[in-house]
């Protein structure tokens, strides 16, 4: 269809390539062109249903992290310049980090004063994930006094962490490196995940390193991973806020997430399956009322509403386990 033409010249040929080779070689369809297009659309609202949860665990891990440097450390902590008793010492990549925050900071304005809150509000994932490479220096006093460390900071930062026997010793814990590198691991892969979206890359072909195991030749299995990789951001979100992860987990986005995720929900997006139904507005609300009204069973169908001949939206059920 030439309006689909057009679309795909503005978006790039090259670009649509990619949508059209994962429907013919992943899926094994023999697609059309708004078939092509709805899975642009599909891949992008599943790319915002991700983002809510990534731009939650970014701001709270920043957050979390400067709250006990600045209690622990120094109010000013990332600015090296300022005197503390405890010494703070960046790895190379924190320090051009930190340089290039106070670069754009003056690039807003030259009379702006560079405070330490907004620095934190302009570092990167990148930095905030990449926090146990940050050393310290202190007094055996200081260490007596104020506990300080990685191993003393993280049950605080994470307190959210679910380990195998809740009455052991956390600081023993995370004194073992191998912990706190797993923890890293998850959490760069919400920052991959993050910086795909940010650059408006598709991430239903994105598998992190720790899902390689699941099988690339099967119709579905990328829905398996993107559905594996929710579950970790879930948890990570967990670790980080029990109390905002559990109030995400009530809100529309996030069963709106798991009906994408599912088979049913990405072939009726794509309008696959020509079995979905078309309802006037008059008749889905007699529908919704007698679903109320009696136990039935759940139907993972998307269901098209109509107004006067016109479209009037859809309806699409939540998968609530």
């Amino acid at each position: 269809m030439q309006q689909f033409d057009e679309i795909f010249k503005d978006l790039s040929q090259q670009r649509m390539m990619t949508y059209k080779n994962f429907l013919r070689l992943e899926l094994d369809i023999t697609y059309t062109d708004e078939q092509v297009y709805n899975l642009y659309l599909w891949n992008e609202i599943i790319s915002s249903c991700f983002w809510n949860i990534v731009s939650r665990i970014e701001i709270t891990l920043r957050n979390h992290i400067n709250d006990i440097l600045r209690e622990k450390v120094h109010k000013d902590w990332l600015q090296s310049d300022k005197k503390s008793t405890t010494k703070v010492y960046f790895q190379p990549f924190h320090e051009k980090q930190i340089n290039k925050a106070k670069n754009k900071l003056l690039e807003k304005s030259q009379k702006i004063q560079i405070t330490n809150d907004r620095l934190v509000a302009e570092l990167n994932m990148g930095f905030w994930t990449s926090f146990s490479e940050i050393s310290f220096s202190y007094t055996s006093e200081e260490l007596k006094q104020k506990k300080i460390g990685w191993e003393y900071f993280i049950p605080k930062i994470f307190a959210g962490y679910i380990y195998n026997k809740p009455e052991l010793d956390k600081v023993r814990y995370w004194k073992n490196q191998e912990k706190i590198d797993n923890l890293v691991t998850k959490l760069n892969m919400a920052k991959e995940i993050r910086n795909r979206i940010a650059h408006h890359e598709q991430i239903f072909n994105y598998t992190p390193e720790y899902l390689s195991e699941i099988p690339k030749d099967k119709q579905g299995d990328f829905l398996i991973r993107l559905q594996r990789t929710y579950e970790h951001l879930l948890q990570i979100f967990h670790f980080l806020s029990p109390e905002q992860a559990k109030l995400h987990q009530h809100n529309y986005h996030h069963h709106y997430t798991l009906y994408l995720l599912t088979s049913s929900g990405f072939t009726n997006h794509l309008g696959i399956d020509t079995n979905s139904k078309i309802m006037l507005l008059e008749d889905f609300t007699d529908y919704m009322m007698s679903c109320m009204d009696k136990e039935s069973e759940k139907k993972s169908q998307i269901i098209h509403i109509s107004e006067n001949s016109s479209y009037f939206g859809c309806f699409i059920p939540m998968m609530i386990k």
